[in-house]
């Protein structure tokens, strides 16, 4: 098979493609690239050719409403049989080392109220962030 010169295509010629077409490219590429780096491949995109909502359960049919058939699949490609658990502990810490990276007083969009707001915690979360330690950062002084 003589392989496919993909420089000759031009960005007017993808844009002319369907969303259908182009989806099912990158599904392909997506193929190529895990194969070629080893990875188990495991091709779900058929499920988008056939009616699929009915027979969603639970967690499955959670994460197609909020993320999407894409989401979805890819989860079952990646993850099989894996149960998830999503706790917030991680998105905690996560907003606490975000604060003690981009806290600035003096900065009206990184002070205690704006980070306070972005990142949908107290005030009082933001200044017990800032005047705790964290020991997997590498900023232990207190800010306040």
């Amino acid at each position: 098979m003589k392989p496919l010169d993909i420089s000759i295509l031009s960005v007017e010629d993808l844009q002319s493609l369907s969303l259908d077409t182009l989806a099912r490219l990158l599904s392909l590429c997506r193929l190529v690239i895990l194969r070629r780096i080893g990875e188990p491949v495991r091709d779900l995109s058929w499920i988008k050719m056939i009616p699929f909502e009915d027979l969603l359960e639970k967690d499955a049919q959670l994460i197609y409403e909020h993320c999407g058939i894409e989401t979805l699949i890819r989860l079952w490609e990646t993850l099989p049989s894996l149960s998830l658990y999503l706790g917030e502990k991680s998105l905690y810490d996560l907003k606490r080392r975000h604060i003690r990276k981009h806290y600035d007083k003096g900065n009206p969009e990184y002070d205690v109220k704006a980070l306070a707001v972005k990142l949908n915690v107290s005030e009082k979360f933001v200044y017990e962030t800032l005047g705790s330690t964290d020991a997997t950062d590498d900023r232990q002084t207190s800010f306040i």
